[in-house]
């Protein structure tokens, strides 16, 4: 039985797969190739990426809150498991759509991609007064770190040969300045009794919409935002070449984002959360009362000037027991390196399989995926952990997740 094992894996090793036209973040000239046979005058694709980073729970107990009316967040559970540092959780989103047509080995076609990032800094003073309450007559105050960058993009896409090219709009929906962050007290009196908790945050951030847009994005009008994206966004390129192998892309690298125009945020906000937590006579039965408030207030007209951040990114292909893809980008802003390995196969031709490990902005995520593609339609999902710390991504704490899909005809 061992030995059929290690003969069916390498004979899925023979029939592994590349990288696909959904990594063509890091590289614009991957959307020139193709994994569907006859089905590539046209191609219509879209992906959804999402991580949530944080320590403490596994992905079963993730899914399994998303299913409950009530969830109950042990903090004890969650300070004695950092071992005296601080809590750091972490979302990364990434969604992207393009449309392509070959024309007799030209490639044409537009995309759209919406990303976001935002990481809150815990400090563990904040969670060991949480946890461990504070000495009576005395005030705790603490701060910590937030960060928050939301970005819509769309452009053109040209593609001939090695080469691939990508000239688009960006434009940032939201950006927090450098100093954000946010404060906590903690006092109590002995006199009567009380208990004050306080955690509030006025977080500047620059952004192109109102207010009342911004706290209600779900329903944005997709007209007002086509509006802002004419009149406020920047231009930038990205340039990429790839080598082919075996029919499969074997080393690839590329200069994304190099900026011809500034995009312009004309608008100063300011995040606005508070969260109170007061009680009185808690000896002879007092009760605890909360409030909490989130709302955005527009502090003045900006004109204030973003970048897209330039990076070089570069990969390549080592055939082993299967196609091994190393990758890394380097961001010249803030010096920045987002790295990871792919090992991708596939079952019969049908079902493409792979297995990856990454950093990207400083949070690690695991990966497992399997799909199915026919020629005609292909999809694809992959599933994992993520976290700030890689002995938690390993031990599956967070949750990763990418789904692609396409049509070809």
């Amino acid at each position: 039985m061992k030995k059929l094992i290690v003969l069916l894996l390498i004979s899925l090793s023979i029939l592994s797969f590349s990288i696909n036209e959904w990594n063509n973040e890091i590289n614009p000239a991957l959307l020139n190739e193709t994994n569907r046979g006859f089905f590539d005058f046209i191609e219509l694709g879209e992906s959804f990426g999402l991580n949530i980073s944080e320590p403490i729970y596994s992905i079963p107990e993730l899914l399994k809150m998303r299913t409950q009316d009530v969830v109950t967040v042990d903090l004890n559970k969650i300070y004695n498991s950092l071992n005296k540092k601080d809590l750091i959780l972490g979302i990364l989103t990434n969604n992207e759509a393009h449309m392509k047509i070959n024309l007799f080995g030209l490639k044409l076609g537009t995309y759209t991609n919406i990303s976001g990032i935002g990481k809150i800094n815990i400090p563990n003073k904040l969670l060991s007064i949480m946890v461990n309450g504070n000495e009576i007559n005395k005030d705790y105050e603490t701060f910590g770190k937030v960060d928050l960058k939301a970005r819509v993009e769309a452009g053109l896409f040209l593609g001939l040969g090695r080469f691939g090219i990508k000239v688009g709009s960006f434009l940032p929906l939201l950006y927090s300045d450098e100093r954000a962050g946010y404060k906590a007290l903690f006092s109590t009196n002995l006199n009567d009794m009380s208990i004050n908790g306080t955690v509030s945050a006025k977080i500047p951030v620059y952004s192109v919409l109102l207010p009342e847009q911004l706290e209600n994005i779900e329903n944005l009008d997709t007209d007002k935002l086509q509006n802002k994206l004419m009149n406020n966004s920047g231009t930038k390129i990205d340039i990429g070449y790839v080598v082919m192998s075996e029919n499969k892309p074997s080393f690839g690298m590329s200069l994304n984002n190099l900026t011809i125009s500034k995009a312009t945020l004309d608008k100063k906000l300011f995040l606005n959360a508070n969260y109170t937590v007061s009680a009185s006579n808690i000896i002879s039965g007092g009760e605890a009362t909360t409030t909490s408030n989130f709302n955005f207030e527009k502090d003045s007209d900006v004109s204030f000037k973003v970048d897209a951040p330039t990076n070089f990114s570069m990969f390549m292909r080592v055939p082993l027991l299967f196609d091994f893809y190393p990758h890394f980008e380097y961001y010249f802003t803030g010096n920045n390196i987002n790295w990871g390995i792919e090992a991708k196969t596939s079952l019969l031709w049908l079902f493409p399989l792979n297995i990856s490990l990454d950093n990207t902005f400083g949070i690690w995520s695991t990966k497992v995926g399997i799909g199915v593609n026919i020629g005609l339609a292909e999809a694809f999902i992959q599933i994992g952990s993520a976290s700030m710390d890689l002995k938690d991504a390993l031990a599956f704490k967070g949750l990763s997740l990418k789904i692609n899909m396409s049509l070809g005809f």
